[in-house]
């Protein structure tokens, strides 16, 4: 099956799906609404079970709030489960803008989410993390993978991907790269490791994971050098070994 999200003239986010291999597409669905909302930056997971799981940023024009918003279907797209909010402030009266999701999913009934979440009284920006692991009907709560609590931290362009073992990897740059990994469908945080000693460019890196336990991981990083050139650098990561390239 081939699937694809949009954000139509509308502002509104609409699914279709082809079950003859792209050749043909059912009729556009209407995953979000426009009621002064600005709906973008959607992204889509599937799974060979039937999953399709789809999440995107809702922007109210009003409040200049953005949220994390996520819909499900578990029949290969033809009906989807309501829209549920990710994104949940301790404090109602805090704005704040969720930007940035990244989703990936297993076969074993895994769906992790990751996204930015910036505070606009502080700055802050932080990564935050939430998982399911009944095919999207349940989330656990949130869950900031970015130093401690009381830490102020920039960081951008999250990247997410896990292995049908039960493990998540997250990397995002905050200055260098960071990574960690999540145990047990997200209910174990491993600590938070630098990859690098340079500024990594936001938006760059890419990570990959495959079923023996490896990880790779690719981005660019500022040199000291060459007119503030950029190399491409590579690691690879296989259980508790890190590679030295």
């Amino acid at each position: 099956y081939t699937y694809v999200v949009w954000v139509d003239k509308n502002n509104a986010i609409y699914f279709s799906a082809s079950h003859e291999n792209g050749t043909k597409f059912s009729s556009p669905i209407a995953l979000s609404s426009n009621n002064n909302t600005l709906a973008m930056s959607p992204q889509i997971v599937a799974t060979e079970k039937g999953g399709v799981y789809v999440v995107w940023v809702d922007k109210n024009n009003a409040t200049g709030d953005s949220n994390i918003v996520f819909r499900s279907s578990n029949d290969s797209g033809k009906n989807f489960d309501r829209s549920v909010r990710l994104n949940r402030n301790a404090n109602p009266n805090q704005t704040s803008v969720a930007s940035y999701p990244q989703i990936v999913a297993t076969e074993k009934g895994g769906v992790y989410v990751v996204w930015v979440d910036k505070n606009n009284a502080t700055g802050d920006s932080n990564i935050v993390f939430r998982g399911s692991n009944d095919n999207g009907k349940n989330f656990d709560r949130s869950v900031r993978l970015n130093r401690n609590p009381n830490q102020t931290s920039l960081s951008f362009a999250p990247q997410v991907v896990a292995n049908e073992m039960g493990s998540v990897f997250a990397t995002w740059p905050e200055n260098t790269l960071q990574f960690k990994e999540i145990l047990d469908g997200g209910n174990i945080l491993g600590r938070t490791i630098s990859l690098n000693n340079h500024v990594v460019l936001p938006l760059s890196a890419q990570i990959v994971a495959t079923e023996k336990d490896n990880i790779y991981l690719a981005w660019a990083e500022k040199t000291d050098g060459l007119n503030n050139g950029t190399v491409l650098m590579f690691k690879w990561i296989s259980q508790n070994y890190f590679d030295r390239r």
